[in-house]
């Protein structure tokens, strides 16, 4: 009778040292992600302290699916503006349909308010809603403009915001979705866990979007003209 458990027991053992060593990575780079927070003036939080699927709500990304959350969030100013780094998570669908979309974020403070506006890869089912007259904001760089849909809500400012050295900046960059509201911006891909180096990539990403906002749109829009 006793090997009859013998499998059960074995599978039983081999799920317990799966669950153990997830957790103590998970530990590790918990400690690593408080360090390098640390080591950039950050303060960090393996759960998230700011309620995320609320706060910022108004963003797109959070208002789709459920079972919203986020975690390992750090926050503080390291390049001189507010900056939040944080892993997020959202649901769609149930039972055997549900799926969860995993994303690692970075959510920022611009230098002056400006018009909403949403960037993300251009697909083919965008390409075929052209077709029907659904058209995105195009720009004078076709490469751009097939990477990228845009929407706004005031198409001239956003002319202004994505000007060519803004487009070469984004381009080369890596970014891959972008939302404006106001004075924040957010900025996010489909990759699930942050690691120090993507957090640098982050904070790089947002400096340099600040950095390339033309000077005028700024003291126009009210904010500092400390940009280059």
């Amino acid at each position: 009778m006793p090997f009859l458990f013998c499998p059960f027991f074995a599978f039983f053992i081999v799920v317990v040292a799966l669950i153990i060593y997830a957790w103590v990575q998970g530990d590790k780079r918990r400690k690593l992600l408080a360090a390098y927070a640390a080591s950039r003036g950050m303060q960090f939080s393996s759960e998230d302290p700011f309620d995320i699927p609320t706060s910022l709500g108004g963003f797109g990304l959070m208002q789709q699916g459920h079972g919203k959350g986020a975690a390992n969030v750090h926050w503080g100013a390291p390049r001189g503006f507010d900056v939040m780094l944080f892993e997020y998570e959202y649901k769609t669908g149930s039972g055997k349909d549900e799926s969860t979309h995993s994303h690692i974020c970075c959510r920022w403070s611009l230098p002056a308010p400006l018009a909403n506006m949403a960037m993300r890869p251009e697909g083919v089912f965008d390409r075929v809603a052209e077709w029907f007259g659904q058209n995105d904001i195009d720009f004078e760089s076709e490469e751009f403009s097939r990477r990228y849909h845009v929407t706004g809500s005031d198409a001239r400012e956003v002319y202004a915001v994505i000007h060519p050295r803004m487009m070469e900046f984004i381009m080369q960059s890596g970014m891959e979705y972008l939302e404006i509201m106001g004075n924040q911006a957010l900025t996010y891909t489909n990759e699930s866990t942050l690691s120090p180096e993507r957090c640098d990539r982050f904070l790089t990403v947002a400096e340099g979007f600040n950095g390339n906002l033309p000077p005028h749109i700024v003291r126009e829009k009210g904010g500092a003209t400390n940009v280059s």
